[in-house]
């Protein structure tokens, strides 16, 4: 009966319908002046008889009427009607018997650069959402189609259930023809499992792989792009120990085809990355007489991904930044310190069980993140500290990747002069709303151009011999965190963000010879080394006093002042590179 009233609800079914009484009025008009078919205006019945014995060609009337214009009116109106009776019954018997093989049907016929989304959580509604606001088509991938799932389907979002893993290879592989994986054009595999999402990405490689090689299939084709698998793995040492697998790794040669390009990925990591840079300057005064203090309450992810973002920096000065976690729980506390004992080395860290509203009141806190993962108790952590500073300032950042509708609520105004990537509450109040995941599709996924052509150009300069374009994810990543870490090191030396006007102006008033003075020049090359030294530190790398790629030992993971002078050249190449760029002379796309 649901599939019975599922066709009498479908629009398509009653323009059908129109279809039909338009014909059949048509049809009347055709041979009611010859009345043949009412058989006069009393006998209204009966003309209704002889039409239908008309439409199923079983009335019987003089050829001459057939060969005069009403005649070619009446058989191409038949004509149609054969094709919507065609229509009606197949749709009909397809939707009541086999819903299936019309899904299947629907994606084969009408799906191509579509999306792929593996999971259904937090992570992959937004993802839906972003994707159906850009009118892309979207197939989700469930463990089990519930009531709430299924009211996400639609002609452009198709839902099939079950995961490619745990079963045989020939279900494995009509789950990945259901999907038409070779047309699509990106794919997630974003379930809140690491380990399942790492086995669907081997999936979707063995799949691939099979289907492009002619020895195990026939009607092999070239493929002429390749599909962008982005794989959720939240677990830093998990992420670490992948990236190097043959799969995530593959470079391919000259004019290859290849057609599995593998992203291992944790959205809030390069999300929060790149969100702090492109903040900075809500995140820290312009103009700070003192080493910027931050204040993180609870210990989370966000937590550490804030700490790793900033960790490196360093005022003009050299002073580093201070760093309080607020966190009750101990082991929580204690977990953290041994993960990360290396950042003692770059920031100084304080740790409190809790701050109190006198302490909080008299502390003097460049910004304060509220990192708990508890949207709603966020938010009242945030508006307890404001009222509890009774004061405009500091700013207070929260973490949600449903930022839109939450800011929608509390400020169902928004202020216009706030940046697409921060959602802002009510204008004067200085609370944020912080999307990670936002910022993580249009820094990683869509490809920010500007970082993008920056991270090229930054390549190049090294001399690599390999493509930019060819260059693993990992390598790729690298090169964009130097060039996106330039918005930083820029404001912390000028006090103005890249490429604004102010920037132009104090470029402009400068020779650019002598932009920066020989010591803020060190400065920033010892903000890079810093940051270079973070990074390898979280990709498991150590210190050693010979260098060993294969077992990631490094001689120059240790302070400015003992690394070589050829060594600090490096770091001194990254920050010419972001001279020439805020002189202008990079090109300009990347501006």
């Amino acid at each position: 009966m649901k599939r019975i009233w599922k066709i009498f609800k479908n629009p398509l079914f009653w323009t059908v319908i129109t279809l039909i009484a338009f014909i059949y009025v048509l049809i009347l008009s055709c041979f009611y002046d010859d009345n043949l078919l009412l058989g006069g205006t009393q006998n209204l019945p009966n003309g209704w008889y002889e039409s239908f014995r008309i439409l199923t060609l079983n009335h019987q009337f003089d050829n001459s009427i057939i060969l005069n214009q009403k005649g070619i009116i009446f058989a191409i109106a038949i004509v149609i009607l054969l094709f919507v009776f065609l229509y009606i019954s197949n749709a009909a018997f397809i939707e009541l018997l086999f819903p299936r093989i019309r899904k299947m049907l629907h994606i084969k016929l009408r799906f191509r650069n579509h999306i792929i989304i593996c999971g259904y959580n937090e992570i992959g509604v937004e993802l839906i959402k972003r994707y159906k606001s850009k009118n892309k088509k979207i197939i989700l991938l469930v463990d089990v189609i519930t009531p709430q799932i299924k009211s996400l389907q639609s002609s452009r979002c198709q839902i099939i259930e079950g995961y490619p893993v745990d079963i045989n290879e020939l279900d494995i592989a009509k789950i990945w023809d259901a999907t038409k994986i070779e047309k699509a054009e990106i794919f997630f595999a974003v379930t809140k499992e690491d380990n399942k999402n790492v086995e669907i990405a081997q999936s979707i490689w063995w799949y691939l792989t099979k289907l492009r090689n002619p020895e195990f299939n026939k009607k092999a084709k070239k493929c002429t792009k390749p599909l962008k698998c982005y794989t959720l793995v939240q677990d830093s040492e998990l992420k670490s120990a992948i990236e190097n697998t043959p799969i995530f790794k593959y470079k391919p040669k000259d004019n290859e085809n290849y057609y599995f390009d593998g992203v291992i990925f944790d959205f809030k990591e390069s999300g929060i990355r790149y969100g702090i840079c492109e903040q900075i300057a809500q995140i820290i005064p312009a103009k700070h007489e003192t080493k910027p203090q931050i204040l993180l309450l609870g210990l989370t992810k966000i937590t550490e991904n804030v700490l790793l973002s900033l960790a490196h920096c360093l005022t003009m000065d050299r002073q580093k930044f201070h760093f309080t976690i607020v966190e009750e729980n101990e082991t929580l506390t204690r977990n953290f310190k041994e993960k990360y004992d290396y950042l003692t080395d770059f920031a100084e860290i304080e740790y409190k069980k809790q701050i109190i509203k006198k302490e909080l009141k008299k502390s003097n806190f460049t910004s304060i993140f509220i990192c708990h993962t508890d949207k709603i108790e966020a938010v009242k952590q945030a508006v307890s500290v404001r009222y509890a500073l009774h004061q405009e300032s500091p700013n207070i950042f929260i973490f949600s990747n449903n930022s839109e509708k939450l800011n929608n609520i509390f400020n169902p105004y928004p202020d216009t002069e706030t940046e697409p990537s921060m959602f802002r509450f009510e204008k004067g109040n200085n609370i944020f709303i912080f999307n990670p995941l936002a910022s993580f599709v249009e820094y990683i996924v869509e490809k920010n151009r500007e970082v993008e052509a920056m991270a090229e150009m930054a390549h190049e300069e090294w001399g690599g011999h390999i493509k930019y374009f060819a260059l693993s994810e990992h390598y790729k990543q690298s090169n964009r965190n130097q060039v996106l870490d330039n918005k930083i090191r820029i404001y912390l030396a000028t006090g103005y963000k890249l490429y604004s006007p102010e920037l132009q102006q104090f470029v402009s008033e400068r020779n650019y010879t002598e932009l920066f003075s020989s010591y803020a020049k060190e400065t920033l090359a010892i903000i890079e080394h810093r940051r270079w030294m973070i990074e390898k530190h979280i990709d498991g790398w150590t210190y050693g006093e010979k260098k060993n790629p294969k077992y990631k030992i490094s001689p120059y993971l240790k302070d400015w002042n003992d690394i070589p002078p050829d060594i600090k050249t490096i770091d001194y190449k990254a920050i010419d590179l972001m001279i020439d760029i805020i002189k202008g002379k990079t090109n300009e796309t990347a501006l």
